[in-house]
């Protein structure tokens, strides 16, 4: 990850801004480094067992750039959704638009977030044959979350002054599971790391979900 943010921050757009770049500087640390990575690893891991043989250098960080581009993703929510919640701390630090992001003005940097893994995979997949599929797979999870987010927001107490108890029921809480957090969680590496290695036939794609 640390690589990655070094890539970021060494685009010319970003280092032509300096202010913005001193920000990033600070924020991009702050918000991807220090989760587990399970997402990005599950990439890496995907794309073994599909080659189904020991991965080349190009191979292997082709997979850990496209699972740092999920884990990217990931963050974009985490910023977002701390802001949504109120909360207070994140993986035993302070929420990003409590400790560094001058709270609402982090929902800027949810978004750069979020504009910057398509920038990823601009920059690091164009030439790839199935280029377009991995971009709409990225595009699609992100709505599928961000649907899952609104169900989350739309039966919270945030969103309603005290929680709906007749919208907080047994198919709405399945669906927040669903939407919020399982397609960018497991079906995104899964699905990625096949279209990476080729595998386009929809029915590989409807098991992996």
């Amino acid at each position: 990850m640390t690589q990655l943010i070094a890539e970021v921050l060494n685009y010319d757009y970003v280092k032509k801004i300096p202010v913005v770049h001193e920000h990033l500087s600070k924020m991009l640390p702050y918000t991807l480094v220090g989760g587990k990575m399970a997402r990005g690893a599950a990439v890496v891991t995907s794309v073994k067992k599909i080659k189904g043989s020991p991965l080349s250098e190009k191979e292997l960080q082709d997979a850990q750039t496209l699972g740092a581009a999920i884990e990217v993703l990931q963050a974009h929510f985490l910023v977002a959704d701390d802001i949504m919640d109120g909360a207070i701390t994140r993986r035993g630090h302070l929420c990003w638009y409590k400790a560094g992001g001058n709270n609402l003005d982090a929902i800027n940097d949810a978004n750069i977030l979020n504009a910057i893994v398509y920038t990823i995979l601009d920059e690091n997949f164009a030439s790839h044959p199935y280029r377009t599929q991995i971009s709409q797979l990225f595009h699609q999870v992100n709505l599928l979350t961000d649907l899952g987010q609104a169900i989350d927001v739309l039966t919270s107490s945030q969103a309603n002054s005290g929680i709906q108890w007749d919208k907080y029921t047994l198919q709405n809480h399945s669906d927040i599971v669903k939407y919020k957090t399982s397609y960018y969680t497991t079906v995104l590496p899964v699905r990625a790391a096949l279209y990476y290695a080729g595998i386009v036939d929809p029915i590989y794609h409807e098991k992996a979900e």
